[in-house]
């Protein structure tokens, strides 16, 4: 039971912001906060506070820990429309 209630209150991809959810996205694909910057037309700055949202979201502290406590939600990103998944498709250079 304990568990479930952990993964109940652990954030979804879905409901994140549409910014944070880009920058979570390009982050399990390996990029770093700079090309992340590049690939979604925001500031270097911007994308560290994201991953600083993000490390404070999912309750962690190194963006490896990130990355290992996000992996079980790829399957969720591989299902999502692509607008879904960057907040703004215009500007997302795969």
């Amino acid at each position: 039971v304990e568990s479930r209630l952990a993964s109940l209150d652990e954030p979804s991809v879905l409901s994140l912001p549409p910014q944070q959810r880009s920058v979570l996205y390009c982050l399990m694909q390996g990029d770093s906060e700079k090309q992340v910057a590049s690939r979604l037309g925001i500031s270097p700055h911007t994308v560290h506070n994201h991953v600083k949202q993000l490390h404070w979201r999912f309750d962690v502290s190194s963006r490896g820990e990130l990355l290992a406590r996000c992996r079980p939600l790829w399957p969720v990103f591989e299902e999502m429309d692509g607008d879904d998944v960057h907040w703004s498709a215009g500007k997302f250079k795969r």
